[in-house]
């Protein structure tokens, strides 16, 4: 890869389209990867030609529509070390994952490509709570923003269950049928799962599903 000058997001989108080049063999499903220009400066005649054809604030840059681990498609918000995110941005973030699609912020290049892999590859990965708006280190983040707690997940007790239990998250996965992703993210909170599947967790964990979440 060539060098790329990372002093704000655009270098950043270069490296990682061209890092999807180079790893096109080992991840045909990048062919399906776009990014969504809806920054950038524009008159004002045509931000308003453009907002009538549909071009709407807030949309996050990159998107991926190949499902995986029970989500629809990936959605990508980057930014450089030192953005900031927008309302619109966090409002779509919230509104794609209630969606049934997988939404995360990356800090730098680096951090949207790791998470590509680990998307594509179902694996976890190393991913903090985004607490304020501002994105000073690189890294994948998820919403945890304060004003967004009015609409927050309910605290997850599954990790608590499984403690008691004697499970890891690996036979919760193979006694429910579904990934040991999944499951992982039902014990971090960043998400919950459908009716059936808690049903089978609580099945499982000898406990009454409203116990799952308090």
């Amino acid at each position: 890869m060539r060098n790329f000058r990372v002093s704000d997001e655009s270098g950043h989108q270069e490296a990682i389209f061209s890092w999807c080049d180079y790893n096109r063999n080992r991840y045909p499903e990048l062919a399906l990867l776009y990014h969504v220009p809806n920054g950038g400066k524009r008159d004002a005649a045509t931000a308003r030609a453009l907002k009538r054809q549909g071009v709407k604030a807030g949309i996050s840059d990159l998107v991926l529509p190949v499902a995986r681990s029970g989500y629809h498609g990936l959605y990508v918000e980057l930014k450089a070390p030192g953005g900031k995110l927008e309302q619109s941005q966090i409002d779509f973030i919230q509104a794609v994952e209630a969606q049934g699609y997988f939404a995360r912020v990356c800090v730098g290049w680096q951090a949207a490509v790791q998470t590509l892999s680990a998307y594509l590859d179902e694996a976890a990965q190393d991913e903090q709570p985004l607490k304020t708006k501002t994105t000073t280190h690189e890294g994948t983040y998820y919403l945890a923003l304060k004003d967004a707690q009015e609409n927050a997940a309910p605290v997850c007790n599954i990790d608590k269950y499984l403690k008691m239990a004697g499970l890891t998250q690996r036979e919760l996965a193979e006694q429910i049928g579904a990934t040991e992703v999944s499951v992982s993210r039902y014990v971090n909170g960043s998400r919950i799962p459908k009716a059936p599947i808690c049903i089978k967790i609580a099945e499982v964990l000898n406990c009454n599903v409203e116990d799952l979440y308090t």
